[in-house]
């Protein structure tokens, strides 16, 4: 350790550094409220693309629901994938995708 007035300046050094870990580990581990403030970011970051994903999807659908009342064969399109339809006079035949090969 030095002496005199070195020692001094070195003691105010280490006390400030010990104040600096203290009040890092407080702000870490003791205040909740900053923690709660860093989670509350996050969730309404991705809050935000879900809404912004949701939107997209609404548009989609929205354009989807518009060709449907304005064009016939988009009405039967809409019906045959959804709720299955078909004619009474007509066979669908479905075929599994092939199955990729192993190597």
């Amino acid at each position: 350790m030095p002496s005199g007035a070195s020692a001094s300046a070195w003691l105010k050094r280490r006390w400030a550094v010990v104040f600096l870990v203290l009040l890092a580990a407080g702000l870490l581990f003791g205040n909740s409220g900053f923690r709660r403030l860093v989670r509350q970011t996050l969730l309404l970051r991705k809050l935000n693309r879900e809404i912004a994903h949701l939107k997209e999807e609404e548009r989609d659908l929205r354009r989807q629901t518009g060709a449907i009342g304005k064009d016939e064969r988009a009405l039967e399109k809409a019906a045959r994938d959804v709720i299955d339809y078909r004619r009474k006079d007509e066979y669908v035949y479905l075929f599994e995708p092939p199955k990729k090969k192993k190597r």
